[in-house]
């Protein structure tokens, strides 16, 4: 289902699960990388990928003990099944795959390409919360269209 396909009775819940998946994933996907640029020397960009895709969450358990969440972990446990066939949904599946699958040891182009491809998890998460928030909206009313 394409999140404008969604009833008004879910979209509130929704529109928080997508909030959380920018925040999450959207915002921490890249955060190093942003910082350090696409055109960073090599060990940079190879660090901050390390940390952005390796470390997207970081905090503590219930024990209190230290835990960290891949991006692609993250996602599994954020993707929202009920979204399945909504295209920002399968466009971040095909990039999660990709980061997932990169050689953050291999060359700077190949660094290059992950960064780019992180980048674009942090649109598409955009993207896909906004499309929420305007589909709340005109179910409530708040707009024609």
């Amino acid at each position: 289902m394409r999140v404008e396909e969604a009833g008004a009775e879910v979209l509130e819940d929704l529109v928080e699960q997508l909030a959380d998946l920018r925040h999450d994933l959207g915002k921490y996907v890249c955060f190093e990388t942003r910082f350090v640029g696409v055109e960073a020397a090599e060990p940079d960009l190879r660090d901050a990928l390390r940390a952005d895709l390796l470390r997207t969450r970081c905090g503590r358990d219930a024990e209190g003990r230290e835990a960290t969440e891949t991006a692609w972990a993250l996602w599994a446990r954020l993707r929202p099944g009920t979204l399945a066939g909504d295209p920002d949904i399968t466009e971040i599946d095909a990039l999660i795959g990709r980061l997932q699958a990169a050689d953050l040891s291999g060359d700077l182009a190949c660094l290059r390409r992950t960064a780019e491809d992180a980048m674009e998890v942090a649109s598409v998460t955009r993207r896909l919360l906004d499309r929420g928030r305007a589909a709340l909206v005109r179910s409530l009313g708040g707009a024609h269209g």
